[in-house]
């Protein structure tokens, strides 16, 4: 998939935090490989980011994601050793964390009182 290049590209040039959505036909495998080919050997960037992989969405929108997208990504990271680390932000360089409904600057909107999820997001430091 052509779109995934310019997305490897993107991470391995990378020097500031940068967000790429992962909607579309992405199967397994070429999960797996972005994930490898990206972060398999460190980033050349000079000061510490945060790489964001939207990969997966509310309920207007979910079909456009494979349900076991973050669970391919995630794996992946971790194979390559990346630890799942729920508290890490900004300066936990080599780790990665998975988010819901905190895609875009957060929670968007309201329904019955109840905040509504806006997504599932891979954030990787």
């Amino acid at each position: 998939m052509a779109a995934l290049g310019a997305v490897l590209r993107s991470c391995r040039n990378a020097d500031a935090n940068d967000e790429f959505d992962l909607a579309g036909a992405v199967t397994e495998v070429q999960a797996r490989e972005l994930m490898r080919n990206a972060f398999g050997t460190p980033l050349p960037c000079a000061k510490p980011i945060k790489l964001t992989f939207v990969c997966g969405a509310g309920k207007g929108t979910r079909s456009r994601y494979d349900e076991k997208l973050p669970q391919w990504l995630m794996s992946e990271l971790k194979d390559i050793g990346y630890p799942e680390d729920r508290g890490a932000s900004l300066g936990s360089q080599g780790a990665c964390k998975k988010q819901h409904g905190a895609c875009n600057g957060g929670v968007r909107g309201m329904r019955g009182g109840r905040a509504r999820e806006c997504g599932t997001c891979l954030h990787v430091y």
